[in-house]
């Protein structure tokens, strides 16, 4: 049986400086030995880049830069009894950022993956060993920007990248320049 509540998660889509994302095996009560993002649940009057930024730092120690809600998937997961609304957030991540599994008794650890190794584990659906909430982010189009896209999309939308904009430094504009 479902439980009697929507819940609202966030899950917080970091981003490196070479376009990989952050996954953790989760070892919590729903989704146990699924791959996901950092992320939780948003509290009581809690904005969404809020509680990502928060989520991040309590499970990885990373301080992310301020991020923007990407995407909205609804999550029915009969097998748990769990329904959720999961909002998606990008952030970023300081370069050669190195997360540490502050939380280990909910995730197994962390690892910076590419987001076609995301992609192929959503093709396997319910098979494969991703938590609900990513394979309908993945299923339902969303693909993460490159980092120089991104650093601008955060920036266009009023929020801080956490890459630094000087010519020469690590980051997207050292990435483009290199390419």
């Amino acid at each position: 049986a479902l439980t009697v509540v929507v819940r609202v998660g966030v899950g917080v889509i970091v981003l490196d400086a070479r376009g990989r994302v952050l996954v953790g095996e989760r070892l919590a009560s729903h989704g146990s030995g699924r791959l996901a993002f950092p992320g939780g649940h948003l509290e009581l009057g809690e904005s969404f880049a809020r509680c990502a930024a928060r989520e991040v730092a309590e499970e990885t120690g990373l301080q992310v830069g301020e991020g923007v809600h990407v995407a909205t998937t609804n999550d029915v997961m009969p097998a748990d009894g769990k329904h959720y609304v999961t909002v998606f957030v990008l952030a970023t991540a300081p370069p050669g950022a190195a997360p540490r599994n502050l939380e280990p008794h909910k995730c197994a650890g962390w690892a910076w993956v590419p987001w076609a190794a995301i992609q192929a584990e959503a093709r396997k659906g319910a098979a494969g060993r991703l938590f609900t909430p990513v394979v309908n982010l993945v299923e339902g189009g969303y693909r993460p920007p490159g980092p120089v896209e991104a650093h601008f999309r955060l920036w266009r939308a009023g929020k801080r990248p956490i890459w630094p904009l000087a010519p020469g430094a690590a980051g997207p504009l050292a990435l483009a320049a290199a390419a």
